[in-house]
């Protein structure tokens, strides 16, 4: 596809802005406390594309003691690994199946190339040393420990795909997490937790 070639917009996408949106908190999509809004902008045009919760104090203390009683409760980290492994999977499995959804709603909101959101936020897993800037060299490890509820703030460059990378290895540890989004590029990470929820309500009577 060209540079400037023009992709319509799903049916999905559509709808999801369309919408109004809240806080995901307790498994469930809820309104806040807080009564103010932020409004989350079309960088390609400067358009309003809808507005979003801008939580408070309160909002913030009901998610972290959520994820707090969660981890507590051991319904997550009391799993077996291979279990936990499973619906990870399956995480990963719905990722894909949306994933032309999730480019265009990435693109929308953070205004890189709809070519980029497909081929690296919602692509294949790439190897730490990524090809820039040329000649740059990394080393990363990762330490299986779960400690319990994990913070992860996503910046607005790779919103979805930064969200998953601080999601997922705390996930597979057995922690339970709290992802705050960037106000300016909020609209993935609510598609996703909006996604995983819908997934566990269509497998509530079998092992997801």
């Amino acid at each position: 596809m060209s540079s400037d070639a023009k992709v319509a917009l799903c049916d999905a996408v559509r709808a999801f802005v369309g919408r109004e949106h809240g806080l995901f908190i307790d498994g469930a999509l809820c309104l806040a406390h807080s009564p103010r809004r932020s409004n989350v902008f079309d960088p390609a045009t400067g358009n309003v594309l809808t507005t979003v919760p801008d939580a408070d104090a309160t909002d913030v203390d009901r998610a972290v003691t959520s994820a707090r009683a969660a981890f507590q409760s051991r319904v997550w980290r009391g799993l077996r690994p291979a279990d936990r492994e499973r619906i990870l999977l399956r995480f990963a499995d719905m990722l894909e199946a949306h994933a032309e959804e999730l480019a265009q709603l990435e693109t929308l909101n953070q205004g890189k190339s709809i070519n980029v959101a497909r081929a690296i936020d919602v692509g294949a897993t790439l190897d730490v040393s990524i090809p820039f800037p040329p000649g740059a060299r990394y080393t990363a490890f990762t330490r299986h420990e779960p400690v319990g509820v994990v913070a992860g703030i996503v910046p607005w460059n790779f919103p979805m795909m930064i969200a998953v990378w601080k999601l997922v290895p705390a996930l597979a540890a057995g922690c339970s997490v709290v992802i705050k989004p960037s106000p300016e590029t909020p609209l993935t990470a609510l598609r996703l937790a909006e996604l995983a929820i819908a997934r566990v309500s269509q497998r509530a009577h079998s092992t997801w």
